[in-house]
């Protein structure tokens, strides 16, 4: 999972569209469209953006192996219909 980093994109999308920066889905191609991205692609992006600085931390805290996205809520959506 640590060498699919790619997969932060969605985080860092999504907490840049919370935060009312410009063009989040943009910013996020620059940095992984046509390469092989890398955690430290992703720490620098968040290092330079102008946002405050919980969200910052909570950039460079994301890892691949952390993230899950919506996946906890999918999940107790399918349990609660299951059940």
């Amino acid at each position: 999972m640590e060498t699919t980093p790619e997969v932060l994109a969605e985080a860092y999308q999504n907490l840049l569209r919370m935060s009312n920066v410009d063009k989040p889905y943009e910013r996020l191609k620059e940095i992984t469209r046509g390469k092989k991205v890398t955690i430290q692609d992703f720490h620098n992006l968040a290092k330079n953006l102008d946002v405050a600085e919980d969200v910052k931390a909570r950039l460079l805290a994301a890892t691949p192996l952390t993230y899950t996205g919506l996946s906890g809520k999918i999940v107790e959506q399918f349990e609660a219909k299951i059940n």
